[in-house]
């Protein structure tokens, strides 16, 4: 057993750094700017203190080296190397990863929608931006380094370059991939881009000084002069090095993955001439580094990054966080404290630091796990590497800790923090006791039956490289654990049990077998029941709606549309409560997250948009864009129309009633339990409390 102290100590030092915060869904809004807010009945505002920063995702010197960037969810930072300091920021949510120009002059990023901007270092403005408008979305994109191109891999599994100004086409190859090969997805091991770009079905790289489009899936290869808009031929030695993953390093060189034995080679480019061979690298992907004779490897045996050197085939670096770059002998990462420093790789000894940098804070980013006391005085958030609890009334400092994946404030203002496995650390559930922001206990979470009492999964090759399978998916919700077990080692999404446990006391509450499709299950934010849904078009689904002649006309309303079956249990002892059918329209799904209160429900779609339900008659009350909250008590709903205006609507009618104006976008919202209150915490960190009047 490893003693709490010690455990609390690895808590505390792996996350003492500054906490990144919750925010929108990627796609589900618009930003914008910081803007003039209009509020009334405020009863509290407070920033959340110390400035708060997201992980980063991206970093990269510029093409001369005097420049660089920083990345995270929400925006870019321009970085000067000489002196080391913040110059300016772009606020580019969600974007894809951004590159500087050929020139070093410009900063090219694009977006989910296709919105391609260039920003000019030396003015610190935008330079223009262009908007791609397709008639199917692309299933895959890449952007040139003058941010002139756009890759985009269609629905038909063609292959076009685009004109980012016109969107015309300025290459194009039909059925690049055939059919079956789109099947099998993702096609390499890093499945995308080191800072979440799109997922990689091909191989797509452009060289860095534009010339030059390759990309590949299996057998299918092609290589694209961009002077000219043709297709130029490959040699044997250049093909077999892009069948995996691949990478420029530098305007005429190319690395790759050979096939077999997880070795790389460096040839030159076009001409195929080999540079450096049967370099062992093992399973990992090849990003190529600003300047310098270096290739990036993600990961890196027990690291996110390493820094290989092809002529010694040594990793010189190895870093825990993924975003790195190199230019000559130095390099640029985010340190565990948050701040991105700048060293000097030496082969003879440890990397020097050169200096260090805080940037300023960013707005919120993603969220992985978010609660807030039923007084609104305590906020506990997480984002991947990143939380903390924070003491709202100002008697306490913030408690800053590593990520979270499960957070919940019981009745008593005591909260209870859910520790995913780190290193030798199994999975635990750990009491916090928020008047002195100390850890009491601790519970550890069981995420696979005993040993050897199923056989061995295989994964027709080597194991993921990077973290650990579990065969049980077990969730914290509020003081319940949901866990689903499989019955069969290799089919985890039929036949399965369902448990509902009570971590506090250690006791199972109820289990229930689900031999058709394994359902999306929750327990929405202080409530007491279960809430499981399928599509209409699963045969756990019809086999309910056939018993019930209400779910069989409501599911034959839903002919024609997008619709899910959703059943309600009670938390306590799994008895049905009711089952509705919900409508989403074409090309929407719901993603597994409900709120109920009373015989109110409001699921969310992939749009991010929020459906009201009656669970009394199972009739579709409404449809509401962007975050949202409910309460019985006030009969009111609360949503936000437009980023940072929440409107509010009554449950009964749909009418509104009442509009909150804040200055920037809202990530969480959350009435109180008598519904005279609204909590909102906004993207630049500020928490509020207002009145509302039912």
């Amino acid at each position: 057993m490893i003693s709490v102290k010690r455990w609390i100590s690895a808590l505390i030092v792996a996350g003492w750094c500054v906490v990144p915060m919750p925010g929108q869904q990627p796609g589900s809004m618009e930003a914008r700017p910081a803007g003039e807010e209009r509020l009334h009945n405020v009863l509290s505002r407070q920033r959340l203190e110390p400035p708060l920063h997201n992980d980063l995702t991206q970093l990269q010197f510029s093409p001369d080296g005097k420049f660089a960037l920083a990345q995270d969810e929400t925006g870019i930072y321009a970085l000067s190397r000489r002196p080391f300091a913040y110059l300016f920021r772009i606020e580019a949510p969600y974007a894809y990863p951004a590159h500087f120009t050929p020139d070093s002059g410009g900063i090219v990023y694009y977006d989910a929608k296709l919105t391609v901007e260039k920003w000019d270092v030396s003015s610190q403005a935008r330079a223009w931006v262009h908007q791609i408008v397709l008639p199917k979305p692309c299933r895959q994109t890449a952007l040139s380094p003058d941010g002139g191109v756009l890759a985009c891999l269609d629905q038909e599994n063609g292959l076009n370059l685009l004109d980012s100004s016109t969107g015309n086409a300025v290459f194009s190859k039909k059925e690049f991939i055939p059919w079956y090969q789109a099947q099998t997805f993702p096609a390499f091991p890093g499945a995308g881009p080191p800072g979440g770009g799109p997922a990689e079905m091909i191989g797509m790289q452009f060289s860095p000084d534009g010339r030059y489009f390759v990309a590949c899936r299996g057998p299918s290869n092609i290589a694209v002069d961009l002077t000219t808009y043709k297709p130029i031929s490959l040699p044997g030695r250049v093909k077999e090095l892009l069948e995996r993953s691949f990478a420029f390093m530098g305007p005429n060189r190319l690395a790759g993955l050979k096939t077999i034995g997880g070795q790389a080679a460096v040839v030159k480019f076009p001409s195929g001439a080999p540079l450096f061979k049967d370099m062992p690298v093992g399973v990992t992907s090849l990003s190529g580094v600003t300047g310098g004779d270096y290739l990036l490897l993600r990961p890196a045996r027990n690291y996110a990054v390493g820094v290989l050197d092809p002529k010694t085939s040594r990793v010189m670096v190895a870093n825990p966080t993924p975003a790195l770059d190199v230019f000559d002998q130095t390099y640029l990462s985010e340190e565990q404290d948050g701040e991105v420093g700048l060293f000097r790789i030496d082969p003879a000894k440890e990397p020097e630091a050169i200096g260090r940098l805080s940037l300023p804070a960013s707005r919120l980013g993603l969220l992985t796990s978010f609660d807030v006391s039923a007084d609104f005085k305590l906020v506990a958030v997480a984002q991947a590497h990143r939380a903390g609890l924070w003491d709202l009334g100002g008697k306490q400092p913030p408690l800053r800790v590593r990520d979270f994946q499960g957070a919940w404030f019981a009745a008593d203002g005591q909260a209870y923090l859910d520790f995913p496995e780190l290193d030798k650390d199994k999975r635990a559930i750990v009491h916090v006791d928020p008047t002195h922001m100390q850890f009491l206990d601790r519970r550890e979470v069981v995420e696979d039956p005993p040993a050897l009492s199923i056989p061995p999964m295989d994964f027709g090759g080597p194991a993921p490289p990077m973290g650990k399978f579990h065969r049980w998916s077990v969730q914290q919700r509020g003081p319940y654990l949901i866990t689903i077990k499989p019955r069969e080692s290799f089919s985890p999404f039929k036949n399965v049990d369902l448990e509902i446990a009570d971590f506090r006391t250690n006791s199972l509450l109820w289990s229930l077998h689900l031999p058709k499709e394994r359902p999306l299950v929750d327990i929405p934010s202080g409530g007491d029941a279960v809430v499981l849904s399928w599509p209409m078009s699963a045969a756990a689904a019809q086999d309910i709606v056939g018993g019930s002649p209400q779910l069989k006309a409501a599911a034959a309303l839903e002919a024609n549309k997008e619709g899910y079956l959703l059943r309600v249990l009670d938390a306590k002892n799994g008895a049905v409560k009711t089952s509705v059918v919900v409508g989403t329209g074409k090309g929407s799904f719901l993603t597994g997250s409900f709120q109920i209160s009373g015989d109110w429900l409001l699921a969310v779609d992939n749009w991010n948009r929020s459906i009201l339900v009656s669970l009394a008659t199972g009739d579709l009350k409404g449809k509401f864009s962007g975050t949202s909250a409910i309460s019985k008590e006030a009969g009111l709903l609360a949503a936000e129309d437009t980023p940072g205006q929440v409107s509010l609507y009554a449950l009964a009618d749909s009418a509104k009633r009442d509009e909150f104006v804040f200055a920037e976008p809202v990530v969480r919202l959350r009435f109180s339990g008598d519904g005279k209150r609204l909590f909102a915490l906004t993207g630049d960190q500020s928490a509020y409390v207002v009145g509302v009047n039912p």
